[in-house]
């Protein structure tokens, strides 16, 4: 199986892979990967791609270190129709 990686929206192919030309493009956020997770780790993604310092920068994080767990639905972005989901904000995980 081929796999194809998406680095830019400019891009030129090259046989089966893509060749980036953009100078913004910031490699330890836009080709990432693949990693695989230890056991008793976590892997933290932020929720803005560009600006989020998550595991991509800082690493995996070791799950004692967590002391809780989310329970609400802070923030809801529909990407597709560009709107704000105002009936997922504001539940639980649970409904």
């Amino acid at each position: 199986m081929t796999q194809l990686t998406r680095r830019c929206v400019r891009t030129q192919k090259v046989e089966d892979y893509i060749v980036y030309n953009d100078e913004n493009i910031k490699p330890y956020r836009d080709n990432y990967g693949p990693a695989i997770v230890p056991d008793g780790s976590l892997f933290l993604l932020g929720d803005n791609r560009d600006f989020s310092y998550d595991s991509r920068m800082f690493g995996f994080i070791d799950l004692r270190t967590i002391k809780g767990k989310a329970k609400w639905i802070y923030w809801s972005w529909d990407k597709e129709n560009l709107r704000v989901r105002w009936d997922r904000i504001g539940k639980t995980f649970n409904e």
